[in-house]
């Protein structure tokens, strides 16, 4: 787990129990496992943050969903910043973005392409989209100018198919027997009580395809599991301590 997405778990889920009343807490970094040590008045857990997501074909490869999205964003920053750098950012662009083969051996010339649009698209308020890549299932890598301010470039990734709720739910139900399976045997060596904290990379599941999944999801050897979403916003979706378990959101 990234030391950025650790420390986001761990602020959510702090925020989280001071909503309840719990102010009075120490972190401090474990051995790995666990990742943290958690002091909550007198009692002591370890706790455990992990990502849930799926992994996604790519050129042959099997990739996080987290490693993809990552890499997609990275290359719309990298165009955002290069086109301030040559003052030619006038407006707002919208790119689309989806999972390419050799993105890395491809980044060059989709960045020369798109700046290039930029610089062609200055003085307009808004213009055609046009696409860069075409990749297969209809999908591409695109651009277009979409407003005459604020000078930024965003990023929309597609980087699954549209999932019915029955689907999502199966899915969830999987990696969360999958991901809770496999931390209780990093962890089996820990005497203290476990508290998991789980960062929600899936792109697909509610909140309630979650609470579902978790109902359905054995949870044993685990004081509290949690789920970690976008913002910094913690869901208690399991918990032994009676306050803990009525949680539902808190922002860090």
């Amino acid at each position: 787990m990234d030391r950025p997405g650790e420390a986001m778990a761990r602020d959510a889920f702090r925020s989280v129990l001071g909503a309840v009343g719990v102010c009075d807490t120490h972190w401090r970094r474990g051995l790995e496992p666990p990742d943290f040590y958690l002091r909550v008045d007198r009692r002591s857990f370890a706790v455990e943050v992990t990502r849930v997501m799926e992994k996604h074909a790519v050129g042959g490869l099997s990739i996080p969903t987290h490693g993809v999205r990552a890499a997609l964003e990275k290359l719309a920053q990298d165009v955002q910043d290069e086109a301030r750098r040559r003052g030619i950012l006038s407006g707002s662009y919208g790119m689309n973005f989806a999972p390419v083969a050799d993105l890395r051996g491809l980044a060059p010339r989709l960045v020369a392409d798109t700046l290039r649009y930029i610089e062609a698209t200055q003085a307009v308020t808004a213009a055609p989209r046009t696409v860069l890549v075409s990749l297969p299932h209809g999908r591409s890598i695109a651009i277009q100018k979409v407003a005459a301010s604020p000078d930024r470039v965003g990023s929309l990734m597609v980087i699954g198919p549209v999932k019915r709720a029955h689907v999502v739910q199966e899915e969830l139900i999987r990696l969360l027997r999958e991901t809770l399976d496999r931390k209780r045997a990093s962890l089996s060596r820990v005497r203290l009580p476990r508290i998991l904290l789980l960062v929600d990379s899936y792109l697909y599941g509610d909140l309630e395809h979650w609470r579902y999944a978790a109902e359905r999801t054995n949870m044993t050897g685990f004081h509290t599991v949690a789920r970690i979403a976008d913002l910094g916003v913690c869901h208690v979706l399991h918990s032994e301590e009676a306050p803990w378990s009525r949680l539902t959101t808190a922002r860090s």
